[in-house]
């Protein structure tokens, strides 16, 4: 049933992802977390969902695309692509966490109040 959600979850994040800015990452996790059954289920599902579409992007952009500042970071930092891809895969980590933990505890506050 995860497996469903998550699917589903990835495919809009990447659908978004493509039209608007990177942020949207956060309110789509924010959203997760609030409809999510349990804190614990909406921290896993918003982190893997936003880090699937963010991976889908950066894989995108690294191999078909090709663009030349992913190249001048790579120099800059003295990486390699899968170190980069890596490194950068820690934005959707932190974001799906800090983003769905504040959904669920804003539908608690919600619920309190109504």
């Amino acid at each position: 049933m995860k497996i469903k959600y998550i699917s589903i979850y990835t495919v809009i994040t990447y659908v978004l992802c493509i039209y608007l800015p990177w942020w949207i990452l956060a309110i789509v996790g924010v959203f997760i977390g609030f409809y999510a059954k349990n804190l614990k289920s909406g921290i896993y599902e918003s982190t893997i969902s936003l880090s699937l579409a963010w991976a889908i992007k950066l894989i995108v952009n690294f191999f078909i695309q090709d663009y030349i500042i992913i190249d001048k970071i790579k120099i800059f930092m003295n990486l390699n692509s899968f170190q980069l891809i890596l490194l950068t895969l820690i934005v959707p980590i932190i974001i799906g966490f800090v983003s769905s933990m504040f959904g669920y505890k804003l539908k608690e506050v919600v619920k309190s109040e109504g």
